[in-house]
Parts: C-alpha cells; structure tokens; sequence
C-alpha cells in the first residue's frame, strides 16, 4: 500500500497537497496524522465522500510499501507515522516548500521549490504530467494556495504562486467558495484568546524594528491559532507578531512578519518549530509563557536584521549650489545629472532646496537670470545618518519633498532621495522615472570569483584591497570582470573602482608592489603596470556628462551607482564589492545580472546612443559576441540615433576602434549583417554593403590558420582584427573603398591594404588559369604582401588556387636566385633596367624549370646581354 500523509493539525495547503498527490500516485491511501484547523474539518464534512481519508489508526504500518509526504520536512509532525522513516524497506518521497531545514525525514527522493504554497509545487507537477483536474480539485488548490499565502500578499508569494491561480480558475476553481472559508469568524473562545492576547502585548524595538510580543492563557486546545495570528496583525500594525499561549504543559509560539528585517522562521526553528520566513510556529513542551518569554531576546537579536538608515541610503558627495547662483545655472545642473532638485548651501550651512519644478516655473516667467535665493524652499527637512527608513519615508509623504539633506552635526554628508527610499522599500526592483527597466536584489557573487579568477589574481587583489581599507577607501571591481563572472569566464583585466579618490590609491599600489603609474587626471583614472607585464587600471567614482552629442564626456566626481549609470549597457553596469564588511557583494542597480540571464542588451538611459552613437556598434557586438540581442527599446533608441545621423558627429578612429573590436572575435559576420539591417554600414559609407551569402569570412579564418602555422608567413601578418577588417574593402569599388578606408582613418600601410582589395576580385581568375606557368604565377603574386594573399584565398573555393597560393608563399616566392646582382656587374653588366630585367627573366627560367644551376644562368645570362647590346639598349 502507498500512503500519503501531511503533517498534524493540517491546513489547507496540506490538504490540497495530499489531494494532488493521490492523482500523481493513483490508488495511493491518503491519511492525516493527527487533526486539522477548523475550517479544514468544515470543508472534509462537506465534501467527505469526494476527497476520502482514511483514519490514522485504521493504517496497517506493517502494509505500506511507501510513503509519500507533502507540506513538511519534520518528521515529529507525522504522528505514528514517523515510524515508517525507520524501515528501510519503504521508500520516501517528499514535497516541499519550505527552505531544507535539519533534522529532516530521509526522503530517497526529494522535491523542494521555494513557492509560497506547497501546493503550488503540486500542481506543477500534475500540469508537467498533463494530468487533468475537475472543478472541485481547483478549487481545493486555491484554496491551499490563497491560505499560504494570504491570499498572494504574504511576502513570500512568487510569480508561480499567482500564476497557478490563474490556471486553476480556468479550470473552474470557484473564487466565491475561496472566499467563504477564508473569510471566517472567530469562534467565542477565539475571541476570549485574542481579548487576552491585545490586553497583554508589549511592543519591543529591536535593531530598530517594532516587534510585538503578546501573551495569553489558552488553557484547552484552541484550533486555528494562524487565524488568531492573521486577526491581531491586522489590529496591530506591527513589522512582526510574537503569540506565546499557554496550553496545559506546553506553549505555542506563533510568528509572522511583514518585513525582511525579520525572519520568524529563525525565531521558531530556535525553539524547535519552523515555517516560513513571514509565517512560522512551534510548540515548547514542558514550559511555560514565562520561561520561554525570557529565552527571547537573545533569539531575537539573531533573527532581526538592523534597519536601514539614511547612512546606508544616502549619496554621496552632495553636489550644491549658493543662493546666489542663477536658476538657469541650475536647472542645467539639474538636466544634466537628472536631479529633481539641488541642495542650497551657505557658508557650510544648509539654506534650502531648489526642485526642478520651482525653477521650471521661474524660466517660464523669464526668470533664468535671478538667483535661486527667490525661488527656494526656505525650510529644508533634513534627517541625521542615524535616521531609520520608516521616518525617511514618513517625511517624504509628509512634508511632499523629493529629497532630504543628511546632516552629521552642521555637515552635509549625504542626501537621500525619493527613488533612494523606493529601491529599499522594494530591495532594489523599483526603478526609477529615468531607467527603463527594473534591478536585482542584494546577492553575493563571491564563490563564482574565487572559482574564475586565478589564485594569482586574487592574491594581487586583496594586496589592493588591504592598501585600500587603510587609506579608507571601499573599491569595487567594475564592468566586463563582473559580467564574465557572472557569465562564468575566466577574466584577467581587472579595473578598480574606488569610492574616493582613484589616482592616490594608485599610486600607492604601484609602491607597495614596485610598479609605475600612468595618470589621466581629466577622468580621475590610472593604470598600475607591475614588474611582471600585468595591471590594473583604477578609476574613481564619477559620472559623466557630454557638453554635445557625440562628444567625449566630461567626468566629474560622484558615488558607485551613479559611476554605474554613466556605462554602456546594463550587463556593463555591475560592481562586486572588493572589501569592506562584505567583499563579493553584487551592486546590480539596474538589472544587469537578469538582463544577462535573458541575454539582452539594454541600454540604461534614452539618451545613451546620442550622447555616444558609438554604442550602437558596441551593442551589435555584444549581441554577436554573446548571442544575445538587443531589447525592443534599445533597438528603436539605436534607430532613431541613426536617423538623426548621430553617427556622423563620430571621428573615424573611434568607429575604426569599434570595428576592430568586433573583428577580435571569429564571428564577426554576424555582427557586420546586423549592422547592416541596422543600417549603421550605410550612415558610416553609403556605398557600403555586404553580399549575401558572404563564403569568404569562413574561408579566411582556414588561410589564417595555416598562415599562422607558418613562421615566415606569420611574422608579416597583420594583427588578426586588421586582417579580418579588410575583407569588407573586397567587394567595394575602388572609389567606396577609398571613402570608407578615410573614413575610418585607416593608417598608411592599412589605406594601402584596403584600397588594393578591390582589385583582387579580378586577380583571381588569372591565378586560376588551367595553364599558369610558374613564373606567370610569380608575377601575378610576389607583389601581393601576405594580408593581400590571405584575401585572395578568401575569394576563392577552388582547391587548385589555394595549393597553388599555399605552394608559392612558403616556396616558391622565396626560392634563392642562381646569379646575384652582382655578379652580373661582375659580367658587365650595368646597374639599372638593363640588369633588372635579366634578373627577373633568370628568375622565371629557374621557376619554370629551363635552368637549374648556376652554370645555365651564366650561360643564359651572357645570352641575354648581346641581346641587349645587339637592340642597342
């Protein structure tokens, strides 16, 4: 026999679950341990002979061949079925919610997902299976799930939760029969239990959380103490609800929260309960309210979290203005860093705040050229770096401001803004007015870079680190190592970011490790080259601003997430914390990590492609680079820059520098299609196309190896993204290739190179001729350079040219000559055209095989002399 159990004093979603497993385990005996919550007996009276448990006490345990659990992991809570988990003739399944917690039933097979109701675990078994469910079963699920998780507000509901629920109301799920035993009342000894338990609660701050802790006698049993719970939290406007009751020898803890700061689970599991992280309980035999009452503060000082503060929130440093300065001046300020308001300032001291709408008003009134003395808010609301978020939040609605200085003493050392406040309020998914896109939350990415980096490296690192923390400093690793951590990449170019001042730091790396510095103080950055040939490259927290579009930016200081807004893309724009309290901590404030996972290329302002066009080519090669694509916005932002030829404004050696990144990697094809449908080729040439299909990209990374595994050839090789760039030039007219090689600024030698590509088109069926001499091979090719070669295989798929070109470069071309100029002087014969032209005819006679020593070339030689002299030349 099969069995299916829950555990004692079952709820909806136990019941829902045990229902759902008898469909996945057809024939299986469900059977509950021991009771259930009232409205559970209400709904089994109900419908007894549909859903059918057998009694406890009527299981034969000598029968059961297995057992499957759902909703619990203790086996404490199975009744005298816990006595099965000894056999180890009968195997066990279970299913789960809850966070895998010790000790736990030693289940042979085991399936636990973090949903907020188990059985929404169930019924994505029963949909991945395509097992059907009548009315009444959606029913019974909803009403599982509604119950776990209040009716999918609790903080613990995922998007799966909700998601089931829609399923199960397609399936006929009845919402008014949900209603009816959710919604119910107390019974009268539930209403003499919560009269105790408002009469005795005691509100306790904690780490600066309001935690309520009330008490009760409830003497005899009393059913449903959740629903006590759910009735005095709703009375109570507490982040979390302690419920101590008496019952004969025992006492019943009973938990929730309504914040992240506190972990009720936590609270249970210490004293031998467990639950959810918002929903917990335990039962403490053998003590009383009293006793357990004085176990609580210490539990409670490990399970609360300590409360954000405007120190945790606030930015840093505050960018301000004087009284004096005009309102034109700064509503440009405000534009230009996306303020909604400037901090007023005199003499060390805070006089007010200018928002964006005050000075809006006054520029409309043509008022830009009076001082914001006239236009400011005289009473600024200002907040210490101690001041929780729930009174930043209170103010905020309170006094409708937008921003609130932070004041250590008489200093300015931070400000916190309204979108500060909603990003912690929402831990990091709420997205502020100018993104286009939500982040992630708190995660620490520390194992993936020990795993990625090397041991070396790391070393190097946490020598930098230490450096750091002594001078005060918090640093960061910032852009592409993150990304390729996150990736999984091995990454070896690391750039530092420093809250403070980059150059410094700098400097004093390369000291304690015996380097040199190189300084750019207009970006505030510096690159530390070691002994060994590595570096690193710092930069201090900035961010940028282009006085024009398409121009280079202007940096100035600012704090890591404002340093992070000011990068290309969102999947550019992680940090992962190098020290402090907690190195290895992930700052994703734009969403850069998911964005990853679904392999987008976002941009993170609607402004970025104009202010830097080049973007556009950074994202086709992110996309090709990564296969990822770019998101439907990005794509119509990247459209609408070209249309205003944004691209125009770019010098050509930033293009070109793109371009070459792009050609770093193997499938550039991809990129340059894609590019081309953007119509990013055609703004930068017009008369720039490439052919469909294009052979010749494939064809040159095979002559690329095999010029490469060929010393002489592979020392006159250009770098490998310069030889990749000149097959666009191929199957351009002379005239475009010349445009687009300026256009890029190519230098000398590569104008040379990719100004000839076009000619190669018509060389190649002259190489391919049936019947080519060997010296007409000479002269077709000894005045190709090597990168031209490679060009000309490229074209070709005929195995006769390739071994033909294959054969003359590693032979041919550099077969020795039988008489040296000057041994033809030595014959007398003059230097000039005269021994320029024997020397070329003995080379094709020695290719060709009409001479063969030095003897038939002198021979030859003083044949060819009084030919000459004879034509009088």
């Amino acid at each position: 026999m099969e069995l299916i159990v829950s555990h004692t004093n079952a709820d909806f979603d136990a019941l829902a679950s045990m229902v759902a497993a008898s469909l996945l385990y057809p024939g299986a005996v469900m059977s509950l341990p021991g009771g259930a919550d009232r409205n559970v007996r209400e709904f089994l009276s109900l419908h007894g002979e549909v859903i059918q448990l057998a009694p406890p006490q009527d299981i034969s345990l000598e029968r059961v061949t297995r057992l499957i659990i759902v909703e619990t992991q203790h086996a404490r809570r199975l009744g005298r079925f816990a006595a099965l988990l000894a056999r180890e003739d009968v195997p066990v399944i279970l299913y789960d919610h809850h966070t895998p917690q010790e000790p736990i039933v030693p289940a042979g097979e085991r399936v636990i997902e973090p949903y907020g109701a188990n059985t929404t675990l169930m019924v994505r078994e029963l949909r991945r299976r395509d097992i059907a469910i009548d009315a009444l079963q959606a029913t019974l699920f909803a009403l599982g799930i509604y119950e776990d998780t209040g009716c999918l507000t609790f903080g613990g509901t995922t998007p799966e939760d909700v998601e089931t629920v829609a399923w199960l109301l397609r399936q006929g799920a009845k919402l008014d029969l949900v209603s009816a035993f959710m919604n119910r009342t107390l019974s009268g000894e539930q209403r003499r239990i919560l009269y105790q338990l408002l009469a005795g609660a005691q509100e306790r701050i904690i780490q600066g959380i309001h935690v309520l802790i009330a008490t009760a006698d409830a003497g005899s049993y009393i059913d449903e103490l959740g629903l006590l719970a759910n009735k005095m939290r709703d009375i109570e406007n507490s982040e979390a609800l302690l419920l101590l009751m008496q019952m004969h020898d025992a006492v019943l803890l009973v938990a929730r929260s309504s914040s992240t700061a506190v972990n009720v689970a936590e609270i249970a599991r210490a004293f031998g309960g467990g639950g959810h992280d918002r929903a917990a309980s335990a039962t403490i035999h053998h003590s009383t309210v009293a006793q357990v009452y004085a176990q609580l503060p210490p539990v409670l000082a490990r399970a609360v979290r300590p409360r954000v503060t405007a120190a945790q929130l606030m930015s840093f440093p505050v960018r301000t203005i004087t009284p004096e300065t005009p309102v034109e001046e700064a509503t440009q300020l405000m534009l230009r860093y996306g303020y909604g308001g400037l901090t007023v300032m005199e003499e060390q001291r805070v006089l007010g705040i200018i928002s964006r709408r005050d000075a809006d008003r006054a520029l409309y009134h043509k008022f830009g050229h009076a001082p914001v003395r006239g236009y400011m808010s005289r009473h600024a609301v200002t907040i210490t770096p101690q001041t929780p978020l729930p009174e930043i939040e209170r103010l905020i609605i309170e006094f409708e401001v937008g921003r609130l200085p932070v004041l250590d003493g008489e200093r300015l050392v931070g400000i916190v803004t309204r979108s500060d406040v909603l990003r912690a309020l929402h831990g990091e998914r709420y997205a502020a007015r100018h993104l286009l896109h939500h982040g992630e939350g708190p995660r620490n990415i520390l194992t993936s870079y020990e795993e990625h980096v090397p041991a070396e490296s790391r070393v190097l690192l946490q020598t930098v680190a230490e450096i750091a923390t002594t001078r005060g400093l918090t640093i960061f690793l910032v852009g592409g190592v993150v990304r390729d951590l996150l990736i999984g990449n091995a990454h070896l170019d690391f750039d530092i970011l420093a809250e403070g001042e980059g150059i410094p730091l700098a400097e004093a790396v390369a000291e304690a490790l015996g380097g040199h510095v190189v300084t750019h103080t207009k970006f505030h950055t510096a690159k530390v080259v070691l002994p060994d040939g590595r570096y690193l490259d710092f930069a201090t927290a900035r961010t940028e601003f282009y006085q024009y579009p398409a121009a280079l930016p202007t940096a100035e200081h600012s704090s890591v997430r404002e340093d992070l807004y000011r990068r290309d893309f969102t999947i550019n724009a992680m940090a992962m914390q190098l020290n402090g309290e907690e190195p290895g901590r992930l700052l994703d404030p734009f969403g850069g990590s998911r964005d990853l996972a679904a392999g987008l290329i976002r941009v993170l302002h609607n402004l970025s492609f104009v202010e830097d066009p080049t973007r556009i080519l950074r994202a086709v090669r992110f996309e090709t680079r990564f296969a990822f694509q770019m998101d439907d916005r990005t794509e119509e932002l990247a459209r609408h820059a070209l249309e205003l030829d944004m691209l125009e404004r770019v010098s050509g050696e930033r293009i070109r520098a793109e371009f070459l990144q792009l050609f770093a990697h193997r499938n550039a094809e991809i990129g340059l299609r894609r590019l081309q449908a953007l119509g990013v080729l055609a703004a930068i040439e017009p008369g720039w196309q490439i052919s469909e299909p294009a052979p010749e990209y494939a064809r040159l990374e095979d002559a690329l190896a095999w010029a490469q595994r060929e010393p002489a050839l592979a020392a006159q090789l250009p770098e490998i993204p310069h030889q990749r760039l000149l097959l666009v030039f191929l199957h351009l007219s002379e005239q475009v290739a010349t445009r687009l090689a300026m256009r890029l600024r190519l230098r000398r030698t590569e104008m040379a190179l990719a100004t000839a590509a076009p000619r190669l088109a018509a060389l190649l069926p002259r190489v391919a001729r049936p019947a080519l001499r060997a010296s007409e091979l000479d002269a077709l090719l000894f005045p190709l350079p090597v990168a031209l070669a490679l060009l000309l295989l490229a074209l070709s798929d005929s195995a006769m040219v390739w071994e033909r070109v294959q054969r003359y470069f590693t032979h041919s071309r550099h077969q020795p000559a039988l008489l040296s100029g000057e041994d033809l002087q030595c014959m007398g014969v003059p230097r000039g055209p005269i021994c320029g032209r024997i020397m070329r005819a003995l080379r094709s006679a020695h290719l060709d095989g009409e001479i063969s020593s030095r003897a038939e070339a002198v021979t030859l030689a003083i044949k060819m002399v009084a030919e000459e002299v004879k034509m009088g030349r």
